[in-house]
Formats: C-alpha cells, structure tokens, sequence
C-alpha cells in the first residue's frame, strides 16, 4: 500500500528493522494509523516511475491521543515530500490555580491586627 512500481521487496532487511524497532518500543506509524486506506507518498522518481512512502513519524501510543493532524504535503526543490505532524501540548485547559497561604504570617497576629 505504501509503493508503486519497482520491485516488492526492495529494502525488506531495513523494513524488518524499523518494525522489530517499532514493536519492541511500542511505536505506532500515525500517518498510517489516522489514514488506513489513503494511498500517499513521499518520495517519487520520474524513470522508471516508482513511489514510495519511505518517511514516517513513529509515536508511543500515549502521545497519539496528542496528535491533531499529520499531513504529507510536496517538498521544495526535493524528490521528498514533507511529513507535517501536529501535537497539542496542552490538550487539558488550565484551571484557575491554587492560592497558599504563607502559615508563618499566622503567627504574627498582632502586626496583622494593626493593618
């Protein structure tokens, strides 16, 4: 699914590595995962006509609930094409905070009743 033309099993040695990589650290490909059946690729040659989705980000299942797009858009002045992945590093809003009181300023009674 991530290649068109030339051969199948071309750099089957280094796609057994990134996938035993992948799995022993429990990464996932989000590109893949977002877009199952999408056919997009990111990098080409013209003769003979071969693509090949050959860049990836691998994240941790915990940080995929932190992706809020990823998009392969065509590079400048390269056969790559660029791989845009964004994360939101705040996804929980901020509350108003705590206020402490300084205990210490208790203790001191008289110079607060003089205020």
């Amino acid at each position: 699914m991530d290649k068109k033309g030339g051969l199948a099993g071309t750099n089957s040695k280094s796609q057994e590595i990134v996938n035993d990589l992948a799995a022993q650290l429990d990464l996932i490909d989000v590109w893949r995962i977002i877009n199952p059946d999408i056919r997009k690729y990111t990098w080409r040659r013209r003769r003979p006509e071969i693509s090949c989705r050959l860049d990836f980000f691998l994240v941790s299942q915990s940080l995929m609930c932190s992706v809020t797009s990823v998009n392969i858009s065509a590079g400048y002045k390269t056969d790559h094409s660029l791989i845009d992945i964004r994360i939101a590093l705040h996804s929980n809003p901020r509350g108003l905070g705590f206020w402490k009181l300084n205990a210490s300023f208790l203790a001191e009674i008289d110079s607060l009743l003089k205020i």
